[in-house]
């Protein structure tokens, strides 16, 4: 077998694995008792990660979480931590 052939062999062979998942996921989905259960949230958690450069200094560190902490305060559901 060369390799042009070995390699076009693969290839169907990975496009068939992928349909045939394709196709088990489709039933599986069309026969769940529920899908869509949830609703509309209650509530919603917004998590932000802040990393600053070497360069930044504390005091401007220390400003910018504070004004953060300022205007989450001005929402009346918000809570901080920290």
């Amino acid at each position: 077998m060369t390799s042009a052939m070995k390699r076009a062999s693969q290839i169907v062979l990975g496009a068939a694995i992928f349909v045939a998942g394709v196709a088990t996921g489709s039933l599986h989905g069309r026969s769940a008792p529920v899908q869509n259960r949830f609703g509309q949230p209650k509530t919603v958690l917004h998590v932000v990660v802040y990393k600053f450069r070497d360069n930044v200094s504390n005091y401007d560190r220390e400003r910018a979480i504070n004004g953060i902490k300022d205007m989450a305060g001005k929402f009346p559901a918000s809570r901080t931590c920290g």
